[in-house]
């Protein structure tokens, strides 16, 4: 079992949560707005009040928020999560938020010993924009040389998302 926390509740991030706790994990939660997690409590979610306290003892943290902003003062700001986050953790942004943004938040990460992968939209990644699938980090490695809980999360996150892009973009 994975130890997920997965900050923004929001519409998609609701949904990761959801699949993430349909598929045995212990999914820690924080939202801005906390009326959002009230469905996901009753289906296993761990709520917290803050985005440090989501994180203590989790092995993956993946952010799903609005805009840079949110996710700059949700890891940087009062209470953020980069201060508590553990060495080895790995940290997955799905954000919608400029590589330039991503970049600085890779540096920080370095400095802590917490890998970083960057999981854009199209508006943001000419990558994906090709419909590649690829992925940001600063020291970003192939999928068979990431071990542990970390490659395990990200291969069934492109497993997913390679699913998602089929079915929207193909109509499978």
């Amino acid at each position: 079992m994975t130890r997920v926390a997965v900050l923004g509740l929001g519409l998609m991030g609701s949904e990761l949560a959801r699949n993430l706790l349909s598929k045995g994990n212990e999914v820690h939660g924080f939202n801005r707005t906390q009326e959002k997690a009230k469905p996901l409590i009753e289906k296993g979610l761990v709520p917290h009040s803050t985005p440090s306290e989501a994180v203590e003892n989790v092995n993956v943290v993946i952010t799903m928020l609005s805009d840079q902003d949110a996710v700059s003062e949700v890891a940087f700001g009062a209470n953020g999560f980069l201060d508590c986050i553990r060495p080895g953790s790995l940290w997955v942004d799905m954000s919608t938020i400029l590589p330039e943004t991503s970049i600085v938040h890779a540096n920080e990460c370095d400095a802590k010993g917490v890998e970083t992968r960057r999981a854009s939209d199209r508006r943001a990644s000419p990558c994906v924009q090709r419909r590649a699938i690829g992925y940001r980090g600063r020291k970003a490695r192939s999928l068979r040389e990431t071990r542990g809980v970390s490659g395990k999360f990200w291969q069934s996150y492109l497993r997913w998302t390679i699913r998602i892009w089929a079915q929207h973009e193909v109509g499978i």
